[in-house]
């Protein structure tokens, strides 16, 4: 079915924006006109037809790095635009459209955008897009894995837990270590493993203070360009803020574990090495089921020490929080191999100060924006 010659353009807009359901407003129907290669407007007047004079270019881009097409045309008041990935509409009314976390499955995807007005349109050619892997690579071709997180908006805490629970929202995309940080990555950089629980350097570096952590950071930022080429510009190695923790824990969830409420605890073994089945040792990581993101051992095994001081909470909704300017202690996520199954809830926060040692505390490392 073709829309009727002649109909407006205001009146396409109108349609467009306000979902109106009629054939002139119906962008699914100005889409699937455009795609057959109807006409949508019949020359009714004077007035010049769109021309695109730069389409839309290709792009490679980092997993996880928001990324923009853009097109530029000519031709009479008032232009539109209509974008489509795949042959899909994507509904956005505007000479740009962003891609806001490009995964490495979207690679090969083809953006097109049809620009019209009240003469007639036209369709630029196709551009592709090419998603690369962030590679971390340390001393002796050792990885260092990690996940893309979206940027979103969570509720932070858990009634009776981690109280008050708070809205919190992170506006930039980060990349969390898929892992604890072993110890083999460890001794990579520093030269020496402080650890207890030796034997397997796959297991996670313990025994290390948050004081102890700081030139391992120091370090990776130090050979960032060699370890990490495709680093995305800004962002610096550190360990998590407690929010970031929490909202790459819970990936989406709202429910006690990153898994479930789990009242009957009958699931918690697959996900985490806690009292009930460690044995009284740390074990290898990623030998538990990930989280929704891929993330492994968000519970249990060794406690991960975050970047915030030690703090109660606010009521206030707030934006990339990093918590207190000063403090005693520092805090802690995720539970601990010889801790029970309340330490593995996702909300569950812990201390100690900054100089502490113990073979159950460990870390993970972000790569993102500098947050201080």
């Amino acid at each position: 079915m073709a829309i009727t010659p002649g109909t407006s353009a205001q009146a396409i807009s109108a349609g467009y924006h306000n979902g109106s359901g009629s054939v002139a407003g119906d962008a699914n129907l100005v889409a699937a006109n455009i795609k057959a290669g109807v006409t949508i407007f019949g020359v009714t007047g004077a007035g010049v037809a769109p021309a695109i004079t730069t389409p839309p270019a290709s792009q490679t881009v980092i997993e996880g790095q928001a990324t923009t097409f853009t097109v530029t045309a000519t031709g009479s008041a008032t232009l539109h635009y209509l974008w489509r990935k795949d042959g899909i509409n994507v509904g956005t009314d505007s000479p740009s459209y962003t891609e806001p976390f490009p995964r490495t499955t979207d690679t090969g995807n083809s953006y097109t955008v049809t620009v019209w007005n009240a003469v007639n349109s036209v369709t630029s050619s196709a551009a592709t897009l090419a998603v690369n892997p962030l590679a971390i690579t340390l001393p002796g071709g050792l990885p260092l894995a990690m996940k893309p997180i979206p940027a979103g908006t969570f509720q932070m805490g858990e009634a009776g837990i981690a109280t008050p629970v708070h809205q919190v929202t992170l506006s930039q995309n980060f990349y969390m270590g898929t892992y604890e940080v072993t110890q083999a990555q460890w001794v990579a950089a520093m030269g020496s493993n402080p650890s207890s629980f030796t034997g397997d350097t796959t297991r996670p570096v313990e025994k290390v203070s948050y004081d102890d952590i700081t030139p391992f950071l120091a370090w990776l930022e130090t050979n960032k360009a060699t370890i990490c080429p495709n680093a995305p510009a800004g962002y610096v190695f550190r360990l998590p803020t407690e929010a970031e923790w929490e909202y790459a824990c819970r990936a989406g969830t709202t429910t006690t574990y990153h898994w479930g409420d789990d009242a009957s605890g009958t699931l918690i073994g697959s996900f985490a090495w806690y009292s009930n089945n460690s044995g009284s040792t740390t074990h290898p990581v990623g030998t538990k089921a990930p989280n929704a993101w891929g993330l492994c051992d968000m519970a249990g095994n060794v406690w991960e020490w975050c970047q915030d001081w030690g703090a109660g909470y606010t009521a206030d909704a707030q934006t990339d929080p990093v918590g207190p300017g000063s403090g005693s202690t520092r805090l802690l996520r995720g539970g601990l191999w010889f801790g029970d199954d309340s330490y593995c809830r996702s909300a569950y926060r812990h201390y100690y100060v900054p100089g502490y040692r113990s073979g159950n505390l460990g870390f993970r490392v972000v790569l993102a924006p500098p947050r201080t």
